[in-house]
């Protein structure tokens, strides 16, 4: 989306779907990035590294609450938070991190961890994993912005869709495997469903089967999904831990 194509001072569509409190702190913004801002929210739309940076680039109480900002090709585009994203956020991270337990690998999470390549990428997955050893990490107190000129990027990225599935398998993916993370995972919450790719080779190459993490079959994580729809996270974490002991013996 070229901004010269956004006509209207603000999008019908976002002020529609924004929350009151980001609309809010969008109209605060200077005059001549609110109309980029509200452009932001509808898709991709070109920007500069220091507007991106400007509107979206800091954490609150100085940038936007609730939202996810990413930076690719020139462009950017934020997105809002909702119930259904949060709720299926945590079945991923679960699996992951229980299966990395029982197979006793090592692993450090991060959640709404901001990965930024300065001047040039952003992104902010719902869950950045660090598995194996891993050489440079976020120094303590780097706040939440992991500098990957600075540091090793995560293995594992996972993206929860609600209304952005096809941007989480489009450009997402590409801006994923720019910046050396080796397994993409996108969780369709609407579906109750998981797409993984494993992103080491030329291309993107779709996974049933967990390459960093060896041994786990993603189908796992489906099913964990739709146990959301029957039980609560305490039961689906019990199902969880009952499984991967049987598995891991």
């Amino acid at each position: 989306m070229n901004l010269s194509q956004f006509t209207s001072q603000k999008s019908t569509k976002s002020i529609a779907n924004l929350p009151e409190t980001i609309a809010v702190a969008v109209d605060k913004l200077p005059p001549r990035l609110v109309q980029l801002a509200y452009a932001s929210f509808d898709g991709w739309v070109e920007a500069s590294w220091d507007d991106f940076v400007a509107i979206a680039g800091n954490k609150e109480p100085e940038g936007l609450p609730s939202v996810k900002a990413y930076y690719y090709n020139q462009r950017m585009h934020v997105v809002p938070l909702g119930y259904e994203h949060s709720r299926q956020n945590n079945i991923p991270y679960k699996v992951a991190t229980l299966f990395a337990a029982f197979n006793r690998v090592k692993s450090i999470e991060c959640i709404n961890a901001t990965l930024r390549k300065t001047g040039h990428k952003e992104c902010q997955p719902d869950l950045s994993i660090y598995l194996g050893e891993i050489k440079t990490l976020p120094a303590i107190g780097s706040n939440q912005i992991i500098d990957l000129n600075q540091c090793d990027p995560p293995t594992l990225a996972i993206e929860v869709a609600v209304s952005s599935l096809a941007d989480d398998l489009g450009p997402k993916k590409g801006l994923y495997k720019e910046l050396g993370i080796q397994e993409y995972w996108v969780v369709d919450a609407l579906q109750r469903s998981l797409i993984a790719f494993d992103l080491c080779g030329d291309t993107a190459q779709e996974i049933t089967q967990s390459v960093v993490l060896p041994g786990l079959d993603l189908a796992i994580v489906t099913e964990a999904l739709r146990r959301t729809d029957e039980n609560n996270d305490a039961a689906i974490t019990m199902w969880l831990i009952e499984m991967f002991q049987e598995q891991s013996g």
